[in-house]
């Protein structure tokens, strides 16, 4: 029980800072994945499907809903 308390609490504290931990926590195109370029490829390739972002939090939401409408325009 000890154990999986630790754990939890040493993933809360790389939430939002590292890929695999949860929501994060910052917007989109703040931390060290490349959204442009990953944009940029999938409208390369054609792609036209759905995708779902894991962002939490008001500001961080608000934020990447801006960086992705920035990414849009020409």
């Amino acid at each position: 029980m000890c154990i999986g308390k630790i754990y939890r609490l040493s993933i809360l504290k790389k939430r939002g800072k590292i890929f695999g931990c949860g929501m994060s926590l910052i917007p989109l195109g703040t931390g060290v994945v490349g959204i442009d370029k990953i944009y940029h490829e999938l409208v390369r390739i054609g792609f036209d499907g759905y995708s779902t972002l894991e962002v939490a939090g008001e500001r961080a939401v608000r934020g990447s809903f801006e960086y992705l409408k920035k990414l849009e325009m020409p």
